[in-house]
């Protein structure tokens, strides 16, 4: 008996394995493949090397902060277009006064620095951990790589956003408003004298 069940499942794989026929119409593939365009040079170490670094380097410059000063700032805009965004409960029409910031909150400082100042990427290796550092002027590489820090490009969309003035920046929200502590370099230098 068991060898009766053993050939019957053999011979149903056996069954299953068959060719089925064609099923529906086919047509010929026509695309060509086209895997280098005669003109294209070669990719080459060197042309990704300089294709990495414009990737992550900010193009948006800022001077530096003549005088340490803090500021408030509130990030209140009138909308231009409606806000439609339904899986975070969120819709606002045109013309609405909008503070992102009755929306959420930030858990870390903003730090905004010139990358082509080594006074600043060492003030951003001191607070990498705690800030969201903004990188201006210059290319992200210049502070040390860690998977806990928060580096970013700065951008055009972001300065219009931000509106900065200077660098290095903290932005440190207050309620519903940002504290912003511009730093002039020299005035850190002679408080640790």
């Amino acid at each position: 008996m068991r060898k009766i069940v053993v050939l019957l499942l053999i011979a149903i794989n056996v069954f299953a394995f068959t060719d089925l026929g064609k099923w529906g119409q086919l047509y010929p593939i026509n695309e060509r493949i086209k895997w280098k365009d005669k003109n294209s040079s070669i990719i080459t170490q060197d042309r990704i090397d300089k294709a990495i670094n414009k990737a992550t380097t900010s193009e948006e410059h800022l001077p530096s902060c003549r005088k340490s000063r803090n500021r408030y700032w509130d990030p209140t805009v009138t909308l231009e277009k409606d806000i439609n965004m339904p899986k975070f409960n969120i819709h606002i029409k045109k013309g609405t006064k909008f503070n992102p910031l009755d929306y959420g909150t930030m858990h870390r400082y903003m730090l905004l620095i010139d990358a082509n100042d080594s006074n600043q990427t060492a003030l951003a290796e001191h607070y990498k951990f705690a800030s969201d550092i903004i990188v201006f002027n210059g290319n992200i590489n210049k502070i040390k790589y860690s998977p806990k820090a928060h580096i970013y490009i700065a951008t055009k969309s972001f300065v219009n956003a931000f509106k900065p003035i200077c660098l290095p920046s903290f932005y440190i929200q207050q309620n519903k408003h940002f504290l912003i502590k511009e730093i002039n370099m020299k005035d850190l230098s002679k408080g640790s004298k």
